[in-house]
């Protein structure tokens, strides 16, 4: 293989790596954050995931959240000596953040959570800033890097959970903003785009699933993404996750008759909805109402009885009223009772730290505010979201037969088809989702990728054939050379012309052959000098250029600069005729003739 081949070769191998490294070379790849085999919390059980806070790092197991944009955590504070002696165990883990060597406090606030202010939840919290790592030790997890950390000292939420708004935080007044865990991920290029995927994982499965958090992707093999519904998130971006509930049964049961909009929260365990529909929960599943702890306690007959019946809840969701939008597509999530069976401990229920109940994680609203689809929810339902496009999509969770699968984990990359899912994908009622088109950076760096590596296979052949062209040229002038050395013309019309004659080589434009592609023409003399060979162009007439240089001279190398022949006697060996100022033309397929 010479080189030109190998440098085509090259130039392929070129253009296919830009290719390869262009959509990926800028941005980190999707995370999935492994959960951390625990389920926990006082209202659950539930599957967490490990997060690093401080340094040397402290591990604590936290909930998710999409309403919130900092990392929750328990501090020392929320476990006193009125509490179990294991409560931080309990709690996932406290955070002293008094043995942080890199902890920046800032003092104590209300917790950030006015999202939830319609449910009744409030506390205090202590704000200030310190290194967080994604994941438990030796898992080599991303950095998030210096981040705002919410202590949480009181038990409104007994367990931390980590935000994944995107929005930033403000502490003091607007002006002080501090980038959300997502935002500082993506714009630190640790993931492809903001967006984000979880289920809640399911305790009553036989297999018991844990949860699944993918950062900048979504996990094929937990979502039906033949089956979904992709919603537009509304201006309030304080709760930007709503749907709209057109309908709830179990079991030909009609469970609500007017259609409501409802919130997703993640980071709350219930479902709150109007208490009519709640009165129907009541009588389909034989629920009777705690009062004073307002839950919807359990006991073991009415257990045994709702497991034998194989009981279970379907709710319709779509992205807007029926009112609103008649045609617009409409998916069905089904929940078991095993979704609705948990579990209520301390301090829940009572003072009394060993108290336990399993409850119906129900809760009664009181008006449109409250109603709210949490965790409970999301076990049977998977949440993509993407902060990017400003949309979310909700699909029936998958249970893969092998939950120790890796799973199928697909990054989503900002102006792609989010998930795929409604990239050919049936949408609800078969409405397929159309592609976006590319932003302006992929289109930018298609371009010039384009540009460079097209440029890189034509190049290697546009310098062969200048290089041709000159060997060429210069193996025609060593030739010229030879012949001239003993070459001497005398003539009957020109006299002999001794030792003085110089032979010009006429190069003309186009492609340069083989010697054996030369032809030998009719000799002329030109003022004395003579062409002797000449090669026919290949197309419309052009002038033929010479120049009167030594054949010496034309040994060394490059051709000299050709000067048009314009001289002020033309003579010729057959009539002797002298003609002023003109010009020699090549035509094609013809010797070189005088014009008349």
């Amino acid at each position: 293989m010479d080189w030109v081949s190998r440098s085509y070769v090259l130039g392929f191998f070129v253009y296919i790596g830009f290719f390869s490294w262009l959509p990926t070379s800028r941005v980190g790849a999707q995370i999935n954050l492994a959960p951390s085999q625990n389920w926990d919390g006082n209202d659950g059980p539930w599957s967490t995931f490990e997060v690093q806070i401080g340094t040397p790092p402290q591990v604590a197991r936290v909930l998710i959240s999409n309403l919130d944009s900092s990392l929750w955590v328990p501090v020392p504070e929320g476990c006193n000596e009125r509490d179990p002696a294991d409560c931080p165990e309990q709690r996932g883990g406290l955070f002293s953040y008094n043995d942080s060597s890199t902890w920046e406090g800032r003092g104590f606030y209300e917790l950030p959570s006015q999202a939830r202010s319609f449910l009744d939840y409030s506390a205090n919290s202590l704000v200030g800033f310190d290194n967080i790592t994604l994941g438990g030790m030796g898992s080599g997890g991303p950095s998030i890097g210096t981040s705002v950390v919410t202590g949480m000292g009181e038990k409104d939420f007994f367990l931390g959970h980590l935000g994944l708004h995107h929005q930033p935080l403000n502490i003091s007044n607007f002006t002080d903003q501090h980038r959300s865990p997502l935002t500082s991920l993506f714009e630190d290029q640790k993931i492809p785009s903001l967006t984000w995927s979880y289920t809640a994982g399911a305790y009553y499965r036989d297999d018991k699933t844990y949860g699944s958090l993918i950062l900048g992707g979504y996990d094929a093999t937990r979502s039906n993404v033949h089956h979904n519904l992709t919603v537009k998130m509304p201006v309030d971006t304080t709760r930007d996750l709503r749907l709209a509930i057109t309908a709830i049964s179990s079991h030909g049961k009609t469970l609500l008759d007017a259609e409501i909009y409802a919130f997703i929260d993640s980071s709350i365990p219930h479902i709150w909805l109007p208490i009519d529909v709640c009165t129907r929960f009541e009588e389909a599943f034989g629920l009777n109402y705690d009062s004073t702890t307002q839950l919807y306690r359990v006991n073991d007959t009415l257990h045994d009885q709702l497991l034998r019946s194989n009981a279970s809840v379907v709710i319709s969701v779509a992205s807007s009223l029926r009112a609103e939008e008649p045609n617009g597509s409409v998916i069905d999530i089904t929940l078991p009772y095993g979704a609705f069976n948990t579990t209520a401990t301390y301090p829940l229920l009572s003072s009394d730290t060993n108290s336990t109940s399993r409850y119906f994680p129900l809760r009664r609203a009181s008006n449109s505010s409250q109603y709210t689809l949490g965790r409970t929810f999301l076990q049977e339902a998977y949440l993509h979201v993407d902060y990017g496009r400003s949309i979310f999509t909700i699909s029936q969770t998958l249970f893969p037969s092998d939950p120790a699968e890796p799973g199928n984990v697909i990054a989503v990359y900002p102006g792609t088809n989010s998930t795929d899912i409604s990239e050919g994908a049936d949408q609800g009622d078969g409405e397929t989702q159309p592609s976006p088109k590319p932003n302006n950076g992929m289109i930018a760096g298609i371009t010039i990728g384009a540009v460079l590596s097209i440029g890189g296979v034509i190049a290697p052949g546009y310098f062969y054939r200048r290089y041709r062209h000159r060997r060429a040229s210069r193996a025609l002038q060593d030739s010229h050379g030879s012949q001239y050395s003993g070459s001497q013309r005398s003539g009957s019309q020109q006299g002999a012309v001794e030792n003085k004659s110089e032979e010009l080589t006429a190069e003309l434009p186009g492609d340069v052959g083989k010697e054996d592609d030369w032809q030998v023409t009719n000799r002329h003399l030109l003022d004395g000098r003579e062409i002797r060979q000449v090669r026919l162009y290949r197309g419309r007439a052009r002038p033929i250029t010479t120049t009167s240089r030594s054949p010496d001279l034309y040994r060394g190398g490059r051709t000299p600069t050709s000067e048009r022949i314009s001289r002020s006697t033309l003579k010729s060996e057959s009539d002797g005729v002298n003609r002023e100022n003109r010009e020699i033309f090549e035509l094609p397929g013809q010797t070189v003739q005088e014009l008349p």
